[in-house]
């Protein structure tokens, strides 16, 4: 797993709290939280178009007044790529998950798109657009919103209703996944909001793998760039996030003991 801090099995939490949909995590992108993020073909120098991940508020590669997610998303057919927190295994025919924070779109390209929300790592950037075993907003060009949801076997559900995000615009978001009651025939209930929209939908094809993470991916097939992020996030985890200052201050601890017992023999 690329870029995970672990050490000594050792976590301090940082907004951890539970609700109803397990326990919950904050992000606000305050210090560079790159390290303990999951990412794949999501910047240079890897053989990829795409640039996007952790961003300072420099006002040049991030516009959305303060340090945050995203970048740039280009349409391609490959490789597959991703930037998404290992939130563990849960199971959408059992388990609920929820998320909510802001997005900033700075920029929209025809046929260009990317999805925010939850998924399977680098095994949902799926082909031709459609991405498989994933619960996310779509923007398709850069900037109009929709709900999906795709099953483990490319099946897709969406909401019908596309709501426009200009460019330039700071909007709130949330989701949430209910699950169906145990021993229901019932399909389960996706629903979300943005910009004051709500969006909603019963996943007819409710084949799916474990969702392991949330975050971002760009959309396949060929098309243009769009330039998007998000900041000020809360979303459902059983892992914890680390506190970067607290991170250091053990490593260091760690360092020192280690020199120490060198010393010693």
């Amino acid at each position: 797993m690329v870029g995970r801090l672990k050490m000594l099995g050792f976590v301090i939490v940082l907004g951890a709290s539970a609700s109803v949909f397990g326990a919950t995590v904050s992000e606000n992108f305050n210090n560079n939280t790159d390290g303990y993020w999951d990412h794949s073909n999501n910047q240079p120098p890897a053989v990829t178009p795409q640039n996007y991940g952790w961003r300072a508020a420099d006002g040049t590669v991030n516009q959305s007044g303060s340090n945050a997610l995203g970048g740039s998303f280009v349409r391609s057919a490959a490789p597959a790529n991703f930037y998404g927190f290992n939130i563990g295994s849960h199971d959408p025919a059992a388990e609920g998950f929820t998320a909510s924070g802001k997005v900033f779109i700075q920029q929209r390209d025809g046929g260009a798109g990317w999805n925010f929300g939850f998924f399977s790592g680098a095994s949902s950037y799926g082909s031709g657009g459609d991405a498989r075993n994933a619960m996310v907003f779509g923007l398709s060009d850069g900037n109009n919103s929709q709900l999906f949801s795709y099953s483990n076997t490319g099946g897709r559900d969406r909401s019908g209703i596309e709501t426009n995000l200009p460019a330039g615009g700071q909007y709130t978001f949330d989701m949430t996944w209910q699950p169906p009651p145990a021993g229901s025939s019932e399909k389960g209930l996706l629903t979300a909001h943005v910009n004051g929209v709500t969006h909603s939908l019963q996943p007819g094809d409710i084949s799916w793998d474990p969702i392991t993470h949330f975050g971002v991916f760009s959309t396949s097939a060929a098309g243009g760039t769009a330039v998007g992020y998000l900041d000020d996030l809360t979303f459902t985890s059983k892992n914890p996030i680390p506190e970067p200052a607290s991170l250091s201050l053990l490593a260091m601890g760690v360092l020192g003991t280690l020199r120490r017992r060198r010393r010693r023999e």
